[in-house]
């Protein structure tokens, strides 16, 4: 049964979640990082690498989900360890810029398994029982909330707009992950996971993008490739954040109370800040 009584930590955390999801976009979480204003650079930058970029998502997704699957052990609740998370995709970042483009590309796999692990991570830091397919199916969903679409509407491609859009693809992979598929390699696709794959992919395909065509600017230097993957992590750690926070706030007290809350604070003009900085 729903709690109805909101309590001041519930709503300071709800607050803190609307203001990771909402707050900004990767690029300009990128800019705020690198200090240079990376929007027109990146527009500048080659786009023969657009065409490589879905494939190579949904192939990186799928290996994360299985490899995650395979060395995710406890479910316990404990603190998540998102700065060893960072220091692990800088490492990626700066081998795969030290090889330009194809390095650059090369990468998108391990850098996108060891995000997983820490969406993961983060999840479980916030009471969600990740051994579940539909915990992981949440996981895998943040990769979406993330990115924007080419034909997404500016009304409907907000968090909420974008997880109604993933519900019914959530729904049937979580079920095919439920019957224990994941835990060992997987040889094969169901058409609905597949299905399911490409969806997160057309959406995680665009950040990829514009991560790619700014690691390969060249004035930002080949030095910037672990800068840039530390930007690209510590996004998605973000949303992974608000996302799960939601999630359990949701267990508590209803999605409907939580959405209309969020409704409020997205309508005032200043949303409340939590007193604690915003990296843990």
């Amino acid at each position: 049964m729903p709690v109805s009584k909101w309590s001041a930590a519930d709503r300071a955390a709800l607050a803190h979640a609307v203001e990771l999801l909402y707050a900004e976009n990767f690029l300009i979480h990128l800019a705020s990082l690198v200090g240079t204003p990376i929007e027109a650079l990146v527009r500048s930058a080659p786009s023969a690498v657009g065409r490589a970029i879905q494939g190579a998502t949904e192939k990186a997704l799928r290996g994360a989900l299985t490899v995650a699957a395979q060395t995710t052990r406890s479910a316990e609740r404990r603190k998540s360890w998102d700065k060893i998370h960072l220091v692990g995709t800088a490492v990626t970042g700066a081998v795969g810029g030290f090889f330009g483009t194809a390095g650059a590309l090369a990468e998108i796999p391990i850098t996108t398994t060891v995000i997983f692990r820490s969406i993961l991570d983060i999840a479980r830091s916030e009471g969600a029982d990740i051994s579940s397919g539909e915990i992981r199916t949440e996981c895998l969903n943040v990769f979406a909330l993330g990115s924007p679409s080419a034909d997404d509407d500016a009304a409907d491609a907000g968090y909420l707009g974008v997880r109604a859009g993933l519900a019914e693809f959530t729904k049937e992979a979580a079920a095919y992950l439920a019957k224990g598929i994941g835990k060992k390699q997987l040889v094969t696709v169901s058409k609905v996971l597949s299905k399911y794959l490409a969806v997160i992919a057309g959406r995680y395909g665009v950040i990829v993008g514009e991560k790619l065509a700014a690691q390969v600017v060249p004035v930002l230097g080949a030095a910037t490739g672990a800068l840039i993957n530390v930007a690209f992590t510590d996004y998605f750690q973000d949303i992974a954040r608000g996302h799960f926070i939601i999630l359990r706030l949701e267990r508590k007290y209803g999605a409907t109370a939580v959405e209309t809350r969020i409704g409020k604070i997205r309508a005032s003009d200043q949303p409340a800040r939590i007193a604690a900085p915003r990296k843990r």
